[in-house]
């Protein structure tokens, strides 16, 4: 199975010395120990994985742990011991050093590979997984040199040992923490790993192997921990991937929401779901300020969207173009390759050769119109599209919508106009937008329409 074979006698005592030898503390050990950990935590201050992995090189935490895994399904207490010891020593050494770094440093801020093991994910405990099967599947193998899956193996370990040490000196718990249950979860889900693969190789003491109840005494204790770790980081996963569901569609509806202001433009997003409602603040650059009217409108656009919710602030950051000629609204769309093209508006003037938009591409313009209006009416609560008529245009006139709203009064002029605009925006010519409003039917009239005839 995975090409496992049992190791012959010679290879098993090589393995054996090797793996008893790293189980040594030595002054060889301390010297990479603390080495790799400065070149780690330099490279986690300055954001370079680059550097982190030139640490990974030198880093000396790998062979303790298989160290530990050979003990226990041989029975060698002395062994195990050892073994703990030393990754205990290893790991002290790289979370003081890390922490005197931190303190040494002018005020650190944590770096995006300092945050990144933060909340640690099933999908990190999947690379501790695989390093642990390369680094042990290497070592029962004598074609196979251990030296590079030993770089993945610290890859899984020294960089969160690092980065609590970092949290302790910046004083973030959240990030020392979050980083200490990933080295947790990491160490155990290579020991258990590396214990199988050592297993299958032939590698168990007679007397173990014999005897299962030997096993789960030994790993029981290890398997418990790695099953709440799965669940635990399987909730992390959940969460995360729910977090960038709703980034990603808080983003897209607001970036076309505020196009309804001529020439506006979405800057920033932040978006915090862990309060209750979901905080949204979106910074526009915009020639005009958006109204607090026309921000409730797109909040309840958010809300309907993201289906939670919603609270919904809009920094207005004036932006304001001008030339010799007159002042200018500079837009871009996307196409489908992510490039733009800006087209320029004088005075509020529609552009002489607008760039087409890339929605129209594989839809027709009738049926985006009908997607956009009806979006809008999630604007005002109640509203409802009831019907529309599209013209498209002719050499006489530009071409014309004529929508028909159930709603209990008029959007008003401010969403109207903002409705015109993103209609423009999102089929890249110039339209004319006729809204008329139906108001909806009396409950008591209602209920008399619904009725049974004869009732």
């Amino acid at each position: 199975m995975l090409g496992l074979k049992e190791v012959s006698e010679e290879q098993e005592q090589l393995i054996l010395k090797e793996l008893s030898d790293a189980a040594e503390l030595h002054t060889p050990f301390f010297v990479l120990m603390a080495s790799s950990t400065v070149i780690a935590t330099f490279g986690l201050l300055l954001d370079s994985p680059a550097i982190i992995i030139g640490a990974m090189l030198v880093a000396p935490l790998m062979t303790p742990i298989f160290s530990l895994s050979v003990a226990l399904i041989r029975g060698r207490t002395i062994l195990m011991r050892r073994a703990l010891l030393v990754e205990l020593y290893g790991v002290v050494i790289a979370v003081l050093v890390a922490t005197l770094i931190g303190l040494l440093m002018p005020e650190p801020e944590p770096t995006h590979e300092v945050l990144a093991r933060m909340n640690p994910t099933l999908l990190d405990l999947a690379v501790a997984l695989a390093a642990g099967l390369a680094g042990s599947f290497s070592l029962t193998r004598e074609e196979i040199s251990p030296a590079l899956p030993g770089v993945a193996i610290a890859v899984a370990l020294l960089r969160p040992v690092a980065v609590v040490g970092l949290g302790v000196s910046m004083r973030r718990w959240d990030v020392a923490g979050g980083a200490l249950v990933l080295f947790l979860a990491n160490f155990v889900a290579i020991h258990l790993v590396s214990a199988a693969v050592f297993y299958l190789s032939g590698l168990a003491h007679h007397v173990v192997e014999r005897n299962p109840k030997i096993l789960l005494k030994n790993f029981g204790a290890a398997v418990v921990i790695l099953i709440v770790m799965v669940v635990f980081l399987g909730v992390q996963l959940s969460q995360l991937v729910s977090g960038e569901r709703i980034n990603r569609i808080a983003r897209t509806t607001l970036d076309q929401q505020v196009k309804m202001i001529e020439g506006a433009k979405l800057s920033e997003v932040d978006v915090n779901c862990s309060v209750s409602p979901c905080r949204i603040v979106a910074t526009v650059e915009t020639p005009q300020v958006f109204e607090p009217p026309l921000v409730g409108g797109i909040e309840n656009v958010l809300t309907s969207q993201l289906g939670t919710e919603v609270t919904l602030v809009i920094r207005s950051m004036a932006l304001s173009e001008a030339s010799a000629e007159g002042y200018h609204f500079v837009t871009t769309e996307e196409d489908s390759g992510g490039e733009t093209e800006a087209g320029t508006r004088e005075g509020g003037s529609t552009p002489e050769e607008p760039a087409p938009a890339a929605t129209t591409k594989e839809i027709t313009p009738q049926q985006r119109i009908q997607e956009l209006l009806a979006q809008q009416a999630m604007m005002v609560p109640g509203a409802e599209l009831m019907n529309f008529k599209y013209t498209p245009e002719t050499e006489e006139a530009p071409a014309k919508v004529v929508a028909t709203y159930l709603a209990t009064a008029p959007f008003g002029e401010a969403l109207e106009t903002g409705i015109a605009n993103l209609l423009r925006n999102q089929l890249g010519f110039e339209i004319a937008l006729e809204l008329k409003y139906v108001a909806p039917l009396p409950a008591e009239l209602k209920e008399e329409e619904n009725a049974p005839n004869g009732q």
